[in-house]
């Protein structure tokens, strides 16, 4: 929240016409509080850039943040064991089909 409003933070990926074909987005500017704890935005952003990338690099991109996401979940898993917040809640249910949560 900046000065009380709830911020907007939208990442997008997507494919782009362009000689470079991966086009990623980021924007940040004022939101909008919807359900419990999402933010949706509301009204144009503040700020924004947009960087167009090869898929070679893209590719790149990616795997690092997979790396580094792997890395994370080896570092912490003793820890979220633990605690017992390596898992939803059981009530929560999800659809063996889609993955999607039910409930």
């Amino acid at each position: 929240m900046r000065d009380g409003q709830p911020q907007s933070r939208v990442f997008r990926i997507y494919e782009a016409r362009a000689q470079n074909p991966i086009e990623i987005e980021i924007a940040n500017g004022p939101g909008e509080v919807v359900g419990e704890g999402a933010i949706k935005p509301a009204g144009k952003p503040g700020v924004s850039l947009a960087v167009l990338l090869s898929r070679w690099d893209a590719r790149r991109i990616a795997l690092a943040v997979l790396a580094h996401l792997s890395a994370w979940a080896a570092a912490t898993y003793y820890q979220r064991v633990t605690e017992n917040t390596w898992q939803p809640p059981h009530e929560v249910v999800m659809d063996p089909d889609t993955g999607g949560i039910i409930n």
